[in-house]
């Protein structure tokens, strides 16, 4: 957790306590709000003491108080008030201690909130809308210093969402004693700062491949070195066919010669596959240690990092055998992309179309504009948020959660009976593409998200075409072995719309096999 606040202001009426209470929820962090923590200082309302004693006493209260809250070790969310940044001294505070948000509203959506409320505000006495337009004038070049975010025409939750995007942090709770995931340029080098905030203990076994170590592990390394702790590298081969029991087995046995304890922590550092098996190592070592999630490719970022899913494949079937089994955090640099070739962009963007189709028409145009490369950047915290907002209403996959499975039935298939020639993303896409044709095929949609998807497909380079060397029994026999099986039958996640996908559908296998003929 990071030990950094979060400031939100704005204009009065902005809605930054509101806000601030949801957010700080959302966040498993303290909440506070500097007008009430005043009041309870003053013992009076800030209405009457502005009668009484004037904007300057309060001012210094106000700095004083400032001061104090921002001290606090443990990061917190903190509502300021409408003009509490207008000193240069609470600025140097808050910039120094945390980042600022600045929540920004028409007018007219101001006016309504501030006149729903019981109490007035001792800067708008009179007429409210001349007194408001006039403060609005006199701070307009004032709140353009801070980072802004709109809120004219969002729910609570959606503000609540987009700051979370915006400053790349989250919270996914309802798996143990949840935890957090950041998302910021550079956090490989402050990966010693991040364990330390959270209390996590050495020695540290490092779990890399030799793909992803020679860029990162040094650097990871040496963070971890400077916060004082024994780091020990494991390195594994890289690739989806070495993710099996024997590989985990050989793990083991590097955490018991880098002197691992139950204390200790596993770092996880590379992309989806690493994350996966180095989790499920940690889940079984001595019953359970703790573990970290970095990820360094586009698919690990968006998707496997999250949800404390971990597990190896069986020569019957993918992540045939794991556990639920969450880590201590996630770190997620994007500055991890430059290292990555364009295949490897392409295959984590079919989970990105993925998480768009399930909630988010905006990341379904993001897939479909020709700029998606060079958006991807702003697209990671996006993407992470739509799986990470499944995940707080599901994380045991008891219901909705299954919608994540979009594509995956089929597309499991794929990947394994093409002896994983084909990457996940690549499977993973045309299952969707071949699913949404199925749907189709029950009712359940129109023509028009098929074609949408395959359009998105042809965007990214992805394949949209069923390769003729893959035997169709052979993926008919592999689906029916699929862990996402219940009575018997193997359950479908169908979409119906961009934004809207169903699960546990039935569908049989005759219907599944001509759609293969035909694809």
């Amino acid at each position: 957790m990071s030990t950094r606040h979060i400031y939100l202001y704005g204009p009065p009426g902005s809605g930054k306590s509101r806000i601030g209470f949801q957010l700080a929820e959302q966040l498993s962090r303290p909440f506070v709000d500097i007008d009430l923590e005043i009041e309870k200082h003053i013992d009076t309302s800030i209405s009457d003491f502005f009668r009484q004693k004037g904007e300057t006493a309060f001012r210094n209260i106000e700095l004083e108080l400032l001061g104090r809250i921002s001290s606090n070790p443990k990061g917190q969310v903190i509502a300021l008030g409408g003009g509490a940044l207008l000193g240069q001294e609470n600025q140097k505070i808050v910039l120094q201690t945390g980042e600022v948000v600045c929540l920004m509203a028409d007018f007219e959506t101001l006016l309504k909130h501030i006149e729903s409320e019981s109490e007035k505000r001792p800067l708008l006495q009179g007429n409210l809308p001349e007194r408001l337009n006039e403060l609005l004038k006199e701070r307009a070049s004032h709140y353009q210093q801070f980072p802004t975010l709109y809120v004219d025409g969002l729910s609570e939750d959606q503000i609540v969402n987009n700051i979370q995007i915006h400053l790349g942090q989250f919270f996914i709770s309802g798996m143990g004693s949840g935890y957090p995931v950041n998302v910021q340029k550079g956090l490989i080098n402050q990966a010693g700062d991040y364990f330390q905030q959270m209390g996590l203990k050495g020695p540290v076994a490092i779990v890399t491949d030799q793909n992803v170590g020679r860029y990162y592990l040094n650097s990871t390394k040496e963070s971890l070195n400077r916060a004082g702790y024994q780091v020990t590298e494991v390195i594994v081969p890289a690739g989806e066919q070495h993710k099996t029991i024997h590989t985990v087995m050989q793990l083991w046995d590097n955490f018991l010669e880098a002197g691992l304890e139950r204390g200790s922590t596993v770092l996880a550092l590379g992309g989806g596959v690493l994350t996966d098996m180095a989790g499920f190592a940690a889940s079984t070592f001595l019953r359970g240690v703790a573990w970290v999630a970095c990820p360094t490719s586009l698919l690990g970022m968006v998707d496997a990092s999250l949800g404390g899913k971990t597990g190896v494949d069986l020569a019957q079937g993918k992540n045939l055998v794991g556990s639920f089994y969450p880590p201590k955090m996630v770190l997620t640099d994007p500055g991890c992309l430059a290292s990555l070739p364009i295949v490897e962009l392409r295959n984590g963007m079919a989970e990105v179309l993925k998480h768009g189709i399930i909630s988010s028409p905006e990341i379904v145009k993001s897939c479909l504009s020709k700029n998606w490369k060079e958006d991807l950047v702003n697209l990671i915290p996006f993407a992470m948020s739509s799986k990470i907002q499944v995940l707080r209403q599901d994380p045991y996959e008891k219901g909705r959660r299954a919608v994540l499975n979009l594509g995956h039935t089929i597309g499991h298939a794929i990947e394994l009976v093409s002896d994983f020639k084909m990457r996940h993303g690549e499977a993973i896409g045309l299952g969707m593409l071949l699913e949404a044709r199925i749907s189709y095929e029950t009712g359940l949609c129109d023509s028009s998200l098929p074609e949408t998807i395959k359009h998105a497909l042809l965007n990214i380079h992805l394949p949209f075409v069923l390769p003729e060397t893959l035997a169709i029994d052979a993926i008919l026999a592999v689906m029916q072995r699929d862990k996402k099986r219940a009575d018997g039958k193997v359950k479908f996640a169908l979409p119906h719309q961009i934004g809207e996908v169903s699960f546990g559908n039935e569908v049989s296998l005759e219907l599944v096999r001509e759609i293969l003929e035909s694809s």
